[in-house]
């Protein structure tokens, strides 16, 4: 019997503030791949929701800041996930995101730490879901030039 597949498209936000970039760590038990991981915050685009909002939402869900989504970071990360019972196509964007309040939150159970890192100094690319590092990297190519 064949799985299901799905096409997940998420919009993450990549908030710089002070020289520090905005991180969350994954609390998926039930998916050990991306359990305790870190990554930007992010989540699933809903239907008819632009991707911009969808950024501005999940940062405030997962991390308690309010962000304004201000400029596409032009790559877009592309990796599967493998389910039991599904695979999964992840496409994932990422905007530049501007903090504009709020203070840290631990209200999300699928987030089990906000840290800010200095950007300098971010996880590893093994200790991240897959385009964290990836979306950091080419925002900082783009600003040194």
């Amino acid at each position: 019997m064949s799985k299901e597949r799905k096409i997940i498209l998420i919009g993450k936000s990549l908030v710089i503030d002070n020289e520090k970039v905005l991180m969350v760590r994954r609390h998926k038990p039930h998916q050990p791949s991306a359990h305790d991981k870190w990554e930007l915050p992010g989540g699933k685009v809903e239907f008819g929701e632009h991707p911009k909002k969808t950024c501005e939402r999940e940062c405030l869900e997962e991390t308690g800041y309010k962000v304004k989504s201000i400029k596409l970071i032009d790559d877009i990360f592309t990796f599967t996930w493998n389910h039991p019972d599904r695979e999964s196509f992840v496409v994932a964007i990422c905007y530049l995101a501007k903090l504009i309040g709020g203070e840290s939150s631990d209200q999300d159970k699928e987030v089990s730490e906000v840290k800010w890192f200095p950007t300098n100094k971010v996880p590893a690319k093994e200790e991240c879901i897959p385009g964290t590092v990836e979306f950091i990297e080419r925002f900082q190519e783009k600003t040194s030039k």
